[in-house]
């Protein structure tokens, strides 16, 4: 092959490659609009409906996905929960998990738990919901502080 050829060819291969590996015009995402294209089928409950839900004496499973560090240097929502942070959902729900009664999940401020609530749901959890706002929205509902720590990283 003559070396004007390859050129051309090389040049060629290289052109597609880059066209192939992105969209066309695509913004490139942010962390908000990521997230929001993210566990879109989740349904969600408010503090004032969760508070309603825990008022009424409903059999409700609280489960926090927040990190240890969070959990230990924050409030909690009720004196009994089950705790397993996110990046453990997927090895430890199996165990700590009942299917027959609601799971409500919540984090600092729904984002996390509404990832964890789509995970819970994908490895055949059938009643899960989102705490939308998470703890931060719980209580500022309120007028309270949720005592929130923001992490080290």
């Amino acid at each position: 092959m003559k070396p004007v050829l390859q050129w051309l060819t090389l040049i060629l291969v290289l052109l597609v490659t880059a066209l192939c590996s992105r969209s066309l015009g695509a913004e490139p995402l942010d962390k908000a609009g990521y997230l929001a294209t993210q566990a879109t089928g989740v349904q969600s409950l408010s503090a004032e409906q969760l508070r309603a839900k825990l008022d009424a004496g409903e059999a409700l499973v609280i489960l926090d996905v927040r990190s240890l560090y969070e959990r230990e240097n924050g409030r909690t929502l009720t004196d009994n929960e089950v705790h397993i942070p996110r990046g453990f959902l997927e090895f430890k729900a199996w165990d700590k998990l009942p299917r027959d009664k609601t799971v409500v999940v919540y984090c600092g401020t729904g984002a996390r738990s509404r990832l964890a609530t789509d995970t819970l749901l994908a490895m055949g959890w059938e009643r899960v919901v989102n705490l939308d706002g998470g703890i931060t929205g719980f209580y500022e509902s309120v007028g309270e502080e949720c005592g929130c720590v923001e992490l080290p990283f």
